[in-house]
């Protein structure tokens, strides 16, 4: 069976960083049968949390928090920047919030590539406790990194908002 696709195009331009000259260049051959295949992703050799947009093409650590009681500032914190290829990204994000109805008490935990995102846990107007669990597996073309974001409080108010997450790099 033969088959070429804009995934496979897209796929083969992560694996190997170049730009393909055409999409009728090359062809992918897929057997007609089922194979049982396990990822084993690159190994995390450190706990260490890496410099915010540092070029990472390996597995690491991201972890932040910030706690605010009473009127104060918000705060952003960004990972490293994960390179071109597949990544798995798995972990929480935790916000707790009480005190006035503050509509901006929102806090987030974003994949950015500028101008636009998608959130892996954002809360906004949310009185109390929650915990919102992400495992998903992605493929990159270009590099991204975590922007987590901790809310602006106003005086009454508590919060609390945090996060962890393994990014694997699997190819």
């Amino acid at each position: 069976m033969k088959e070429s696709t804009d995934r496979l195009t897209a796929l083969a331009k992560a694996l190997s960083g170049e730009v393909m000259q055409a999409e009728a260049d090359g062809s992918v051959e897929m057997p007609p049968r089922l194979l049982q295949v396990v990822e084993l992703p690159s190994p995390l050799r450190s706990f260490i949390v890496p410099p915010a947009n540092a070029p990472f093409s390996d597995s690491f650590n991201f972890r932040t928090q910030t706690l605010v009681a009473g009127a104060g500032g918000g705060g952003t914190v960004t990972s490293a920047l994960m390179q071109p290829g597949v990544w798995r990204i798995k972990g929480w994000f935790l916000q707790q919030f009480t005190g006035t109805s503050n509509i901006a008490n929102g806090s987030s935990l974003l994949m950015t590539l500028a101008p636009d995102s998608i959130a892996l846990g954002q809360a906004a107007a949310i009185v109390g406790t929650f915990v919102i669990p992400f495992d998903f597996v992605i493929s990159i073309l270009k590099p991204v990194n975590l922007v987590f974001t901790g809310s602006a409080t106003a005086a009454g108010d508590f919060l609390f908002a945090a996060c962890q997450a393994v990014c694997s790099r699997l190819f």
